[in-house]
């Protein structure tokens, strides 16, 4: 069975921390398992859709623990969420932020026309509002985009692409 639908999401690490994946959240798809991304790496996560029975939608999100920043460990452990939707119908979403739960940065996805735009990802709170500087490790946006191509073969079938760069706010 040929691929219907992919989400490719795409990781750029200059957080300064290394990043290890600790839980997952889907609408019935299989999420890729045991990703890191270490400081300054780049990993491309790939899901694909191939039920054609499906109408093509798939969402969820990727919890990832901040394990070290610059080969320290870090007390407490900072969680960094990354949710995707892939709608049937419309435009992709994209959100990151961090928090106890990533749910809530996936209930909180919206649609962004496809335009760039930036998350305080730490310190904030699932509801991206700011709170009080880490005691440890550096202050990180988000800057992200998602962008969409036709499989060019006349279907409503493609690929949706986000990118999320993380950056300590420092290089700035």
């Amino acid at each position: 069975m040929t691929t219907q639908a992919l989400i490719a999401i795409r990781i750029l690490n200059f957080s300064g921390y290394k990043l290890v994946a600790d839980q997952y959240h889907d609408s019935g798809d299989d999420w890729p398992v045991d990703y890191k991304v270490d400081r300054g790496e780049e990993k491309l996560i790939a899901l694909n859709k191939r039920d054609s029975t499906v109408s093509g939608h798939m969402s969820g999100y990727i919890t990832f623990k901040c394990e070290e920043y610059l080969g320290r460990r870090v007390q407490p452990q900072h969680k960094i969420h990354i949710a995707f939707s892939h709608p049937a119908f419309g435009q992709c979403k994209l959100n990151v932020g961090s928090g106890a739960d990533g749910k809530k940065i996936w209930e909180a996805m919206d649609a962004t026309n496809y335009q760039p735009f930036v998350r305080e990802v730490i310190p904030a709170k699932a509801d991206n509002k700011p709170s009080p500087a880490p005691k440890e490790g550096p202050e990180i946006v988000a800057n992200c985009v998602c962008a969409y191509r036709s499989h060019g073969d006349g279907s409503n079938f493609g690929t949706n692409e986000a990118t999320v760069v993380l950056i300590d706010r420092k290089y700035l």
